[in-house]
């Protein structure tokens, strides 16, 4: 058993989950993976089993952040001392799982997020412009909320320590889970880092996220940060 580990939740993802196990074996050999299967009505779980990785299946939808959250708690529980997460449909490149958790090793870092918008990752990835305008809000409210400067809070693409682990498993944020654990983590003095990655488009399904749901969600979000702002802190054993 290794002390690493890559989980990947994943929900209705039979197009794409078997490449994406087996594109996280040959970039991290000696990472375990556990996929979390948010109650997929297709064959995304027994996908996933063949492969030959655990799969962890909840007997009803939790959402991202209940899968994630899952994930968490399963690594903390298991002894694990550093946690990549991954999307299951393609997109996050698992070639950069080593770079990701490179300021981890080191000690610089408690969680390293995987950025689209730093060094080579702008050209390779289209995202509309009024979503773009809202990602930057969302920025420039984190920077005011905790000081600190992340050019790509929506990203799920991000590797933790143990610490973190015990944090997430014990409070993960429920609705908007990427930006929020920015604040949740930095409210309780975490260390948190960007690394320049390349993300590729959905090779399988489609996004619903139309202009209109992007402006919706994007003021949602906007407003759990203010929220998150005043939530109590953690307190770690």
């Amino acid at each position: 058993m290794s002390n690493q580990i890559v989980v990947i939740p994943a929900h209705n993802e039979e197009g794409a989950i078997a490449d994406t196990i087996r594109q996280v074996r040959r970039a991290a050999p000696d990472f375990d993976i556990v996929v979390v299967d948010d109650a997929s009505g297709d064959n995304t779980a027994q996908l996933a089993a063949a492969q030959g990785v655990l799969v962890l299946r909840p007997v009803f939808n939790l959402g991202i952040a209940g899968a994630r959250r899952m994930g968490y708690a399963f690594a903390y529980d298991n002894g694990y001392q550093i946690c990549v997460q991954l999307d299951a449909d393609g997109q996050h490149d698992a070639a950069y799982i080593g770079r990701l958790c490179a300021p981890l090793l080191t000690g610089a870092a408690d969680m390293v997020i995987g950025s689209r918008f730093t060094g080579d990752g702008p050209a390779s990835y289209h995202i509309p412009r009024l979503r773009r305008c809202g990602m930057l809000l969302i920025v420039f409210t984190l920077q005011m909320l905790t000081g600190r400067r992340v050019t790509d809070p929506t990203s799920g693409f991000r590797a933790v320590n143990r610490r973190v682990l015990e944090m997430c498993a014990a409070e993960y944020p429920f609705e908007y889970p990427e930006p929020e654990e920015i604040v949740l983590l930095a409210r309780n003095g975490l260390r948190i880092s960007e690394v320049p990655v390349v993300m590729r488009e959905r090779r399988t399904g489609h996004s619903f996220a139309t202009p209109l749901v992007s402006v919706y969600y994007m003021l949602e979000v906007l407003l759990a940060l203010v929220m998150a702002r005043w939530r109590k802190k953690v307190n770690q054993g």
